[in-house]
């Protein structure tokens, strides 16, 4: 189970390495056997899309998870609806266009450095943003029990604005949550720059473990485009499946990268910067034979894909989606075999799936974001005073 259960945390990482190889930019642009025509008008994509100082999209995040046996639940189901439009100022676009990866990466592995960044970014780029989120009765009703019983509702409106470092909520929206607040209502805004500076100086005093330290690291490292490339383009494959729009479809067949050389290296530095997953190196000798033999019931009935559709007069992006979809019967045999996890009912398949879906418009189009009509404004210093 220990060997199990690194290979599980290796393959989460891979899963967020995917999710950055899968919609790269720039020169970054993975482009596999496609023709030069082909390549050159997704990396003609990956440039306009980083060189736009507005737009619009429209996203779906769908997450499910069904069939585990003896679970509280029949399934956990999350869909997020956002529309979002975005305007940021070119000359911080083109500032932070010209950091280096590895200036990024220093940036993100220091909380003070990576906080600011984050306050930068806020400073200089307006957006509006409405979000739903639909929760199936079952993932409600787990959620409200673990909140001791307070009711979370099945669905869930959000809206936010940040306009000039100022960002407005509707306390509408936030009363469904928060009965408490009473009878407090409409959008209200407050400086972001003092209570991120707050949030930066607490977590700066709390600190990190060695091995959340370590996986920080890990994570940085893992989404380094050159670190990417190295590890999973080889296990890449894409294709040109329409014209006009182009349609471009990249697969990751990870049943061949769990039984790479690269793989056993990830599971092996892994356990080497964690003292939370004790495998001894005959446990991973063991593990790295059985592989080759395992994927095909580990890996079978996972489908990883990305879909990218791109004008090819103006080679914009005009959407992209994500899948990635997980018949996890196989595992859930060899589990309940070893003891370590009651066998699935029969007929029942155990699933994980997290898909998105995003369509982006207007693309270099809006003028500006305006503050929500008739907002009230609560400086952020005051606001903090209160909270003391």
């Amino acid at each position: 189970m220990r060997t199990l259960l690194s290979l599980l945390l290796a393959l989460s990482f891979v899963i967020v390495s995917v999710s950055g190889v899968l919609a790269q930019d720039s020169e970054d642009v993975f482009c596999g056997d496609l023709s030069a025509e082909d390549c050159a008008l997704l990396q003609d994509s990956a440039m306009v899309m980083q060189e736009l100082s507005s737009g619009a999209y429209d996203s779906t995040v769908a997450f499910l998870l069904t069939g585990i046996p003896e679970a509280p639940f029949d399934e956990i189901a999350v869909t997020l609806n956002q529309s979002a439009s975005y305007v940021t100022d070119p000359a911080f676009k083109e500032m932070m266009a010209s950091l280096s990866d590895e200036e990024k990466m220093a940036m993100a592995m220091d909380t003070e450095s990576s906080m600011g960044l984050l306050m930068d970014v806020l400073d200089n780029t307006d957006m509006a943003h409405e979000t739903t989120i639909q929760l199936s009765p079952d993932t409600a009703a787990l959620l409200s029990a673990n909140m001791d019983g307070i009711p979370v509702p099945e669905d869930i409106y959000l809206r936010f604005v940040v306009v000039d470092g100022v960002g407005y909520v509707n306390l509408d929206d936030i009363a469904v949550l928060a009965p408490e607040m009473g009878q407090m209502s409409g959008w209200v805004g407050t400086d972001l720059r003092p209570l991120l500076e707050l949030a930066a100086a607490q977590i700066a005093a709390q600190g990190q473990s060695p091995d959340e330290t370590a996986a920080l690291g890990m994570a940085v490292a893992l989404a380094s485009p050159q670190a990417q490339q190295e590890l999973l383009n080889d296990y890449l494959s894409i294709s040109r499946e329409s014209d006009d729009p182009a349609e471009f479809v990249t697969e990751f067949d990870m049943g061949a990268f769990a039984t790479s050389p690269e793989f056993i290296d990830l599971v092996l530095a892994l356990v080497e910067q964690s003292e939370d997953v004790p495998v001894s190196a005959e446990e991973l000798a063991q593990a790295q034979m059985m592989l080759p033999m395992m994927a095909p019931l580990l890996f079978g009935g996972l489908d990883i894909y990305s879909v990218q559709i791109v004008d090819p007069e103006t080679a914009y992006t005009t959407e992209y989606d994500t899948v990635f979809e997980w018949d996890l019967s196989g595992i859930m045999g060899m589990a309940a075999m070893s003891g370590a996890f009651p066998a699935p009912a029969a007929g029942e398949t155990t699933f994980v799936g997290f898909n998105t879906t995003t369509e982006y418009s207007m693309h270099d189009a809006i003028a500006e974001i305006t503050v929500p009509e008739g907002a009230m404004y609560i400086p952020g210093d005051m606001l903090i005073e209160m909270a003391q």
